[in-house]
C-alpha cells in the first residue's frame, strides 16, 4: 500500500469493505466462542487480550524494538481502554442479539472515535456531519427506553 496515496472512491469504499468484514468475522467467531458455553466471557476476554499481548511482545522482540516510555501512565491509557472494550465486549455477546449487539457496539466505538478526532482538532465536511448525526440518532433510537430496546444489562437479566 502507499502511505500517500491520494484516496480515491473505489479504495475507500474497498477498505471499508474489507474492514465491516472484518468486524462481522470477529463478531460471528466471538457468538460461536461464547455461545456454545465452553469458556465464560471474562475467561474469553482474558485469554484474547493476553494472546495479543503475547503475540504483540514477540513481534517487538523479533524486531527489536525498544519500548520508549513504557513508565509513562498516559501510555497504559490505550491498553486499558481496549481491555475494557474486549470485556463490554465479550459480555455484551452473551446477552444481546447479534444484530443489536452489533449496531451498539460499533456505532459506540465509531462515535467515540469520530468524537475523540473532533476534540483532538480534527473537523468534518458536512456530508461527513450529516452522516455521523444519522448514525448516532439511529444508535439513540435502538437504545432509547420504550422503543423496544433491549433492556441495559441484556435480554433475562
Amino acid at each position: 500500500m502507499i502511505p500517500d496515496a491520494e484516496p480515491t472512491p473505489v479504495r475507500v469504499m474497498g477498505l471499508t469493505a474489507l474492514a465491516v468484514t472484518g468486524f462481522s468475522a470477529n463478531s460471528i467467531l466471538c457468538r460461536f466462542a461464547l455461545g456454545g458455553g465452553l469458556i465464560d466471557a471474562i475467561g474469553f476476554a482474558s485469554l484474547r487480550i493476553c494472546s495479543g499481548a503475547l503475540f504483540l511482545g514477540l513481534v517487538l522482540l523479533l524486531k527489536k524494538y525498544r519500548l520508549k516510555g513504557i513508565r509513562n501512565p498516559k501510555n497504559w491509557l490505550m491498553p486499558v481502554m481496549l481491555t475494557l472494550y474486549a470485556l463490554f465486549f465479550s459480555l455484551a455477546y452473551t446477552r444481546l442479539d447479534a444484530g443489536t449487539g452489533a449496531l451498539i457496539l460499533f456505532g459506540a466505538v465509531q462515535a467515540t472515535m469520530i468524537l475523540y478526532g473532533w476534540a483532538a482538532g480534527e473537523r468534518m465536511s458536512g456530508l461527513q456531519m450529516t452522516g455521523f448525526f444519522m448514525a448516532v440518532s439511529g444508535l439513540f433510537y435502538l437504545v432509547f427506553p420504550g422503543l423496544s430496546a433491549p433492556s441495559p444489562p441484556g435480554r433475562g437479566a
